[in-house]
């Protein structure tokens, strides 16, 4: 059920999306999350969740994550995005996040951006 990578190049260092919205997805997108305690829990209200780091990338626009468990059961995805250029992509371009998932299963993540919209369907499993 998860989102299979694009077979063309989109951008250097990322496999999944379009011309103008990208994500390093794991083989077989397939997330493995792990428990968001400690530093990792950087919101209170998500101790217990299961945390996972992914890297985007985006042609143009301020980039914005959401997503939701498929068949329902959990609530929605809380997302925290920001631009990192230090990665070795230009300014503004690759935009880190810290995803955190209620629960495992099958979650659709939407992306965001200057009029662009990626959809990937994610299958989250614990460490």
């Amino acid at each position: 059920m998860a989102s299979e990578p694009s077979r063309r190049a989109l951008h250097p260092g990322f496999n999944t999306g379009n011309e103008r919205i990208a994500v390093a997805l794991p083989p077989g997108g397939t997330l493995v999350g792990v428990p968001a305690t400690g530093p990792d829990a950087a919101l209170s209200h998500t101790r217990g969740w299961l945390y996972v780091k992914l890297g985007w990338w985006r042609k143009r626009g301020t980039l914005a994550l959401s997503g939701r468990r498929i068949g329902g059961g959990a609530r929605r995805v809380i997302a925290e995005v920001g631009p990192l250029p230090s990665y070795g992509a230009p300014a503004g371009e690759f935009f880190p996040s810290a995803l955190y998932f209620q629960k495992p299963g099958c979650w659709k993540i939407t992306a965001t951006a200057g009029g662009a919209r990626l959809d990937v369907v994610v299958r989250v499993t614990k460490a």
